[in-house]
């Protein structure tokens, strides 16, 4: 499920590049919304009861606090500050009409 309970994590994480880390920290907070790292882990554990056990969830949710307040860190923000940006609602949108005129 996630690279984050692998044994070798806590080395990747101390070693990654910075973009390795950014679109793993990107992965961890994006999926239909954007959502809190305790919101995506709560949805995780209630879509796939069985997918991990106690101490593996445990561990994975501090690696992602480790992710997390690094890529922060390097980006001069706190996670409270990771929001969608304004303008892709738009583009989104936009992008949707030209697939469904292409379509028609």
């Amino acid at each position: 499920m996630t690279r984050l309970v692998d044994a070798g994590a806590d080395a990747w994480l101390g070693s990654a590049p910075i973009e390795q880390l950014l679109v793993a920290y990107a992965d961890k907070r994006a999926g239909q919304r954007l959502g809190s790292l305790d919101a995506r882990f709560a949805g995780w554990r209630r879509r796939y009861p069985d997918g991990w056990s106690a101490d593996d969830g445990a561990r994975a949710r501090v690696r992602a606090g480790i992710l997390e307040a690094t890529v922060c860190a390097r980006a001069g923000v706190v996670p409270a500050e990771v929001l969608r940006l304004h303008w892709t609602g738009r583009a989104l949108r936009a992008a949707r009409r030209r697939a469904a005129e292409r379509a028609a």
